[in-house]
């Protein structure tokens, strides 16, 4: 794929497994920082179905500079069993508030702090709680959006969703196609799961009371 398209980043000298994305997420950054002039910078999975063109229009429109974006999450328990444990978690009773790492967007000077101070940050497991503890001091601007669908399950399909996660590869071609044809990302719009909109205002145990739907007049919350 590489020799056709020249659109992979090969990190050398690195072992690709679900304990070390942290570890790639760090690299990509650090590739990112020395290599391109970016005003920001996606991160995804490969099963993350992203509508690019929304997504490129919402980042002129929005012109933050210090932006944090993807649907966050401030009461998850700290795992200390199974592949998602955190043995070395001591921070807080809960993970510190972050987007889900099925999608999610940081300004390129955001990215430039993490590449250049990676030997000072402490490495989780999981790579969206590492991105979410590393923000946390910083003077930054947090949107959660209800159009990032990141979470470890699906919520459904919204024709509103700019990113879907855990997507295989024939839903992805479905949803694709729908864009070009009709413009609309789903088939038929299915809500499998409630969402919620972040309360900034709370403390972050409390900040995502999930009885609201995506298919409601929601709106994002700084």
């Amino acid at each position: 794929e590489h020799s056709i398209h020249e659109d992979l980043i090969l990190l050398r000298d690195f072992h690709d497994s679900y304990f070390n994305l942290t570890e790639k997420v760090i690299r990509s950054f650090q590739w990112v920082d020395r290599n391109i002039d970016a005003d920001f910078v996606f991160k995804g999975d490969d099963d993350t179905f992203v509508n690019v063109e929304r997504l490129y229009q919402e980042l002129t429109r929005i012109k933050c500079d210090n932006l944090y974006w993807g649907f966050f999450d401030g009461r998850a328990n700290v795992k200390k069993t199974g592949q998602w444990a955190e043995k070395e978690w001591v921070l807080c009773d809960h993970y510190l508030p972050h987007a889900r790492g099925g999608g999610y967007v940081l300004a390129s000077k955001l990215t430039s702090f993490v590449a250049q101070n990676s030997h000072l940050l402490k490495r989780y497991n999981s790579e969206d709680v590492s991105v979410g503890a590393w923000m946390a001091p910083l003077d930054i601007k947090r949107l959660h959006d209800f159009r990032f669908d990141t979470e470890f399950v699906s919520r459904g399909c919204s024709n509103k969703y700019i990113v879907t996660h855990k997507q295989d590869v024939q839903m992805m071609k479905e949803k694709y196609d729908n864009l070009q044809r009709t413009g609309r990302l789903c088939t038929k719009e299915v809500m499998n799961r409630n969402t919620f909109i972040y309360n900034w205002e709370v403390p972050p145990s409390a900040c995502c009371d999930r009885k609201l739907s995506d298919l409601d007049d929601l709106k994002n919350t700084w």
